[in-house]
């Protein structure tokens, strides 16, 4: 009689994490293994990363909204660079593919803002950053002793089972 309130007590406990792990934990962990990417995201030559954050869900404002329910990633670092404003945008406009969570994969661009062409928006406490990505004008000297500060982004909808977003 013992043995099998033990079982039933592990049995409860396991179900219990399992639920609160699908509830509050889920959406989470997909978010940070997308915005991982990247952080791990190779760097051009005489750059480093000054900041970096991530947010995600479904009430965010703004350009990731629109999600019809589904929790939008945005991931962004912001970088300071020796290069130029043409190099590091070159290096950044490429096709690359990021896993995206709950997806086998599917092409996730850069988004890089130059000084001047971005806000940074914090509406019910998520963080993205929104501007101009369109190409401007942009200088091609080398800016040795004097590095320029950009913000490299990336987002996407993502779903994942269970998921359910309490905020």
């Amino acid at each position: 009689m013992k043995s099998k309130k033990i079982a039933i007590a592990s049995i409860s406990i396991v179900l219990i994490g399992v639920l609160i792990y699908a509830l509050f934990g889920q959406g989470y962990l997909y978010a940070k293994s997308f915005a991982d990417e990247l952080s791990d995201y190779p760097l051009p030559d005489k750059t480093k990363i000054v900041d970096e954050n991530f947010d995600y869900g479904v009430l965010f404002g703004g350009g990731p909204s629109g999600s019809g329910g589904y929790p939008t990633v945005a991931s962004f670092i912001e970088i300071e660079s020796e290069l130029s404003e043409k190099e590091l945008y070159d290096y950044y406009n490429k096709d690359n593919i990021f896993s995206v969570p709950g997806e086998d994969t599917r092409k996730v661009g850069f988004e890089i803002y130059f000084a001047g062409y971005y806000d940074k928006k914090i509406e019910k406490g998520k963080v993205w950053i929104e501007g101009n990505t369109q190409p401007k004008e942009l200088s091609s000297g080398k800016n040795e002793g004097s590095p320029i500060k950009a913000i490299v982004q990336i987002r996407t909808e993502f779903s994942c089972p269970f998921f359910i977003d309490f905020y």
